[in-house]
């Protein structure tokens, strides 16, 4: 029975103590970019939003869109927290419980993007 670990980082023979380091960094990374985006700041953190022009940014609502991403990426967070902490203890099937919790997030902070942060 191979732990959560070994599965993930077999290919690059990673000990234990560096991928946790990996995954307190991908952490703090996404917890930091959720709090400033919840906050309302920084919409160029959003993909997409760059290469709106000029005229489809004025139809946005910057502050609401900001909050929506953050709002999805911090579950996200929580579960990298998650593996990071319980590494030793979780089994394979996590991994398949993270890929499909982080693709239904994405999908509903793209809807909710879409439907809520349009101008009116």
């Amino acid at each position: 029975h191979r732990h959560f670990g070994q599965y993930l980082w077999e290919c690059i023979n990673m000990n234990i103590e560096e991928e946790k380091i990996i995954l307190y960094v991908v952490f703090a990374v996404l917890f930091i970019v959720s709090i400033i985006l919840i906050s309302g700041h920084a919409p160029w953190l959003v993909a997409g939003y760059n290469t709106a022009t000029k005229k489809e940014k004025e139809n946005i609502d910057e502050k609401k869109l900001s909050r929506i991403v953050g709002v999805g990426i911090l579950p996200i967070s929580a579960l990298v927290l998650t593996m990071a902490l319980l590494i030793d203890t979780l089994s394979t099937f996590f991994i398949y419980i993270f890929v499909l919790f982080t693709l239904l997030d994405t999908v509903l902070m793209i809807v909710a993007a879409n439907k809520y942060s349009r101008k009116r």
